[in-house]
């Protein structure tokens, strides 16, 4: 039955789905800093923001039902006496059912929010296990496995992101190739779930790294929760909220909106028809964006999360390697100074002062 509705206009819903999707879904993949969060409070974002209204995404993707209920309007309008004959101007109805349609879409809003939150706290696990385990690095004596690890670790943010964000997933590849060997990046490539496969292989570094038994667990507690993060990603990607309370909530909602046109009519009369456009404007926009942060994974701005860890990741490499090489440096200065304490205290046949007078100089 939806298939038949979506048929009657097909080009209005092409140049809706163009609207709300593609590009301008990634426009919406927004980090703030601190001159973005003072513009974000200042007292002229209301101006700033009603200004914005024609070019609100969320207003040019309402216009298919906005313009239907502006339509019945000027039918209402044209039509008052039809109206008022079968009494549908009566606005009883309306008072009625109006707290149980704002209960309704506060808790689609609400429902949708939570979903939200939940994404970006898995992403922010994702990202304190991968500082957690690049800090860890330094307990693991093999420098090729060590080496495996830190490259797997990005590896696995990038497969996460590709997964959940379908128009980055031509860029996969090329952000890899100059992390992972190309063996590596062949078997992950093949991989159906990458993301699994970058934990598997960050587990098998593990058993194979001659480590303690504490410090093992606590890298493997560290992976399993990445599991667990990437768990909640695919949860959340998979399973919406129940589509009956969806469907309901739309249906309530565009019969209440088609409804209040001839009340507002009777009341307004021609008039009704851009008040009619803001009405449904404003109701419909709230559904709409509890709609659109429903699948929050292609909202949130991954991009910058992932060159953030990529950095620290990086830096954390650096550190263990400036630390070895201060270690390499000390110790051959301790070995230098045993080996020279070692010879001056080698005393010749004709004792120190047989050697001083010889001309020899100590060696300290």
């Amino acid at each position: 039955m939806e298939k038949n509705v979506n048929f009657v206009l097909p080009s209005l819903e092409r140049w809706e789905t163009e609207v709300k999707e593609g590009k301008v879904r990634q426009l919406r993949r927004t980090e703030y800093d601190e001159t973005d969060w003072r513009r974000h409070r200042s007292i002229g974002r209301y101006g700033r923001h009603v200004l914005a209204i024609p070019s609100s995404m969320v207003v040019r993707g309402l216009l298919g039902p906005c313009a239907f209920n502006m339509g019945v309007t000027a039918i209402a309008c044209s039509m008052s006496q039809v109206a008022d004959s079968l009494d549908l101007s009566n606005s009883l109805p309306f008072e009625l059912t109006a707290a149980p349609l704002g209960l309704m879409l506060v808790f689609r809003t609400n429902s949708s929010y939570a979903r939200w939150v939940r994404a970006h706290d898995a992403w922010g696990e994702v990202r304190a296990r991968t500082l957690e385990l690049a800090s860890l690095q330094f307990t693991i004596s093999e420098p090729n496995l060590r080496a495996q690890l830190m490259r797997y670790l990005v590896a696995h943010a990038y497969a996460l992101k590709a997964r959940f964000q379908v128009d980055t997933a031509l860029e996969f590849e090329a952000n890899l190739v100059s992390r992972l060997r190309a063996d590596e990046l062949k078997l992950l490539l093949e991989a159906t779930n990458r993301p699994a496969h970058t934990l598997q292989v960050m587990s098998s570094v593990v058993q194979h790294a001659s480590l303690s038994p504490a410090v093992r667990g606590q890298f493997l507690g560290c992976i399993g929760k990445l599991a667990s993060a990437a768990q909640a990603c695919e949860h959340l990607s998979k399973y919406p909220i129940p589509l009956s309370y969806t469907r309901h909530t739309s249906r309530f909602l565009m019969l209440w909106t088609t409804f209040l046109c001839f009340p507002l009519a009777h009341q307004l009369e021609y008039t009704a028809i851009p008040a009619m456009f803001f009405i449904s404007m404003m109701l419909f926009g709230v559904e709409e964006i509890g709609v659109q942060i429903e699948e929050p994974l292609s909202l949130i701005d991954l991009d910058t999360m992932i060159q953030d860890m990529s950095r620290d990741v990086d830096e954390a490499a650096n550190a263990h390697q400036a630390v070895s090489g201060e270690q390499r440096l000390h110790t051959g200065e301790s070995a230098m100074r045993v080996q020279s304490n070692a010879n001056w205290h080698q005393v010749p046949a004709g004792g120190i002062d047989s050697k001083m007078k010889a001309g020899a100089t100590p060696s300290y």
